[in-house]
């Protein structure tokens, strides 16, 4: 059975909340140097440090995963679980996502809960593991994945690695100096003062969802969204000093761009960038293998504005326009864009608006769950008000096609410290 203490400490938020902690402990740590007096500096100082170690270790802990499942037989999985000799040991219900990983050349499939440890369970090939998450409904064609990546500041890892030394320097000058030098305290409390607020700044993860068609990220509100069809490759990347470097994933766009994604320190951060990478390489070779799909022209806005654009799509769905010079696109091939993930997103919410009407009960469901696995916020939105008839859908196809015409993701080619 878990232990309360390893469900608590499971929780994704109370790590990022005990950083957070620290931080603030340190700033109350540079006012009681400030505004204390002799010995009681010290004191206050002595005592800050003891605290910042027990949350330190603390907000580093994570909860092992439960392995117990690994080499026993009689494990069977289907949509409602994994079973072992007939018994349900891990409820669907308790699932949040799934990965399959590589770990000294070992692959095995890691089960997050939505509360508690995960579950890893050892597999013979990653074809086996693909078939695990595929049963559970987990698989990369079938839902998106969420990965807590580190802050975007680490993306100066020299930076982000050698600034909680300089902090404490600031602090022992600031213990060290007389009152008599009211001009370099100041100066010396602007780079504490910087330096904390940088440090509470490199405390807030980033959210990265991994889609059928994208990734999204998202960093104090501020949310991007790079899709696949932009992408060539990706790969992992190590930088900063050893033995505990940033580790992370650098993804390579079509025409030299490049963008490093970090997750965090590797001793801390290692499964989760190993979970990162495997899914954003299963999804970029299943995007990149399925893109034959030809493109419906008659989808495109051809110079119309928004309200006319709606009505010219459901009509096309309607067969509409057709003639002895172009035939009406057949209800299938409308269907088969909409669930395309290689397909543009725009194209994908304007064969799901055409169609739409004409769904089956069944074929919603299918369209509504392929969009719920898209990385794009602003796609699901598009196709939920497309299958609903929502008068909003001409605002919700007109911002996806704005997202869609924005200039390539804001990248560069990051330096590698």
């Amino acid at each position: 059975m878990e232990s309360s203490r390893a469900v608590l400490l499971g929780r994704p938020w109370i790590p990022a909340v005990l950083r957070v902690f620290g931080v603030v402990l340190w700033m109350v740590a540079l006012s009681a140097v400030l505004f204390g007096a002799g010995f009681g500096r010290v004191r206050a100082w002595g005592a800050f440090v003891l605290v910042l170690s027990v949350v330190a270790r603390v907000a580093q802990w994570r909860p092992e995963p439960d392995t117990s499942l690994t080499g026993k037989r009689g494990i069977t999985v289907d949509g409602a679980g994994v079973w072992h000799q007939g018994t349900l040991v891990v409820p669907r219900s308790a699932l949040r996502q799934g990965f399959v990983l590589h770990e000294n050349a070992k692959p095995k499939v890691r089960l997050e809960h939505a509360w508690g440890p995960p579950t890893e369970i050892a597999v013979p090939t990653q074809h086996d593991g693909r078939a695990i998450l595929e049963a559970l409904g987990l698989d990369t064609s079938q839902v998106s994945a969420d990965v807590r990546a580190g802050s975007i500041l680490h993306r100066y890892p020299k930076l982000a690695q050698q600034l909680p030394t300089w902090f404490v320097a600031v602090v022992v000058l600031l213990m060290l100096l007389g009152d008599d030098q009211p001009g370099l305290r100041v100066a010396l409390l602007a780079a504490g003062g910087a330096s904390a607020v940088y440090l509470l700044l490199g405390a807030v993860k980033t959210r990265v969802r991994v889609g059928i068609d994208g990734i999204s990220t998202r960093w104090l509100g501020r949310r991007r969204f790079y899709p696949f069809s932009t992408i060539e490759r990706v790969c992992r990347y190590d930088a900063g000093r050893s033995p505990n470097p940033i580790v992370g994933i650098e993804l390579f766009f079509h025409g030299g761009a490049q963008l490093q994604l970090p997750v965090g320190e590797a001793n801390e951060a290692e499964l989760a960038c190993s979970a990162l990478y495997a899914r954003v390489r299963q999804a970029l070779a299943e995007f990149q293998s399925a893109r034959e799909g030809a493109r419906i022209e008659a989808l495109a806005r051809a110079g119309r504005d928004d309200r006319t654009w709606v009505d010219a799509l459901r009509a096309l769905g309607r067969g509409e326009g057709a003639s002895h010079r172009r035939a009406a696109i057949p209800t299938d091939r409308l269907l088969t864009a909409a669930l395309d993930p290689s397909a543009a997103p725009r194209d994908r919410a304007c064969a799901a608006i055409a169609v739409g009407p004409s769904l089956t009960p069944d074929e919603r469901v299918r369209v509504r769950e392929s969009a719920e696995a898209s990385a794009s916020p602003k796609l699901r939105i598009a196709i939920e008000r497309a299958l609903n008839d929502d008068e909003g859908v001409e605002e919700a196809l007109a911002a996806l096609e704005a997202e869609q015409n924005e200039h390539a993701p804001d990248v560069h080619a990051t330096p590698s410290d």
